[in-house]
């Protein structure tokens, strides 16, 4: 019988290495751990529907770095939860970890696909039958101006056309994870809240790259890092803030537009 809130997971632990996990073709977190991390990250938004879900794990030496140390290594957990009351921990499914590392071995990086299966109560309206942006022409030049958009619409504080631009997003994600009307707009709100005081926007750079993701249907700006590239900086606590975003062209559309 399905859940009626069934909501995965994934637990991870880092050390002395730059990861990126990905669900379905979607970066669901990309981090550069010089010393230690770990925690748990929710995944239901990139579970579009029920059915056979893919993940891939890259993992590779610390940002600036050829090899790996000794101490290297990556542990993730794929974790089912039912939330209709609270948070009751029902399986595991999906486990990788990397081997052990000698050190005086170069190793460019360790690559790891598998797929799980979720039941989901829902089908969410995303990218699944957006255009393919591996065939438009000028694809980055468009991505540009669209970053300038958004750019543009934080630095002159017009949020209510931000919220409208990130509308379909947070719909997805309060489905997705069963949130509340106010956890809802709590999500964007927290971010306005930051982008009007104090956090200035760093304008993105042709240093850039483009990356598309979700089978070509996604595209986004990422830093190096594998960061967003709408990034957000506060000169007095020197604290960043990045807004991740993704963009597509839905079907029947030829314009960019977040999702």
């Amino acid at each position: 019988m399905m859940l009626q809130e069934p909501y995965y997971m994934i637990e991870f632990s880092a050390s002395a290495v730059m990861f990126e996990i990905r669900i379905n073709d979607v970066p669901l977190l990309t981090l550069n751990v010089e010393g230690q991390a770990s925690t748990i990250v929710p995944m239901n938004y990139l579970i579009l529907e029920s059915g056979k879900q893919q993940i891939s794990i890259n993992v590779l030496p610390v940002l600036g770095k050829i090899k790996f140390i000794e101490n290297s290594s990556f542990r993730a957990t794929v974790k089912l939860y039912d939330v209709v009351d609270d948070f009751n921990f029902i399986e595991d499914s999906v486990e990788y970890k990397t081997p052990d590392i000698e050190e005086d071995k170069l190793i460019p990086a360790f690559n790891y696909q598998d797929i799980f299966y979720a039941e989901v109560p829902y089908k969410l309206v995303a990218w699944q039958d957006s255009n393919d942006l591996s065939k438009i022409e000028d694809l980055r030049q468009k991505v540009d101006e669209q970053y300038r958009m958004i750019e543009n619409i934080i630095k002159t504080r017009q949020f209510l056309l931000l919220q409208e631009m990130l509308e379909q997003r947070e719909n997805n994600a309060a489905i997705s994870m069963y949130l509340s009307e106010d956890e809802k707009k709590s999500r964007i709100n927290d971010f306005i809240y930051d982008a009007d005081n104090g956090f200035k926007i760093v304008p993105h750079s042709k240093e850039d790259q483009l990356i598309l993701y979700g089978n070509n249907r996604l595209a986004s700006l990422r830093k190096i890092d594998g960061s967003s590239a709408l990034l957000l900086s506060n000169d007095e606590t020197e604290e960043d803030l990045c807004l991740e975003l993704m963009l597509h062209i839905e079907k029947g559309s030829n314009e960019l537009a977040i999702i």
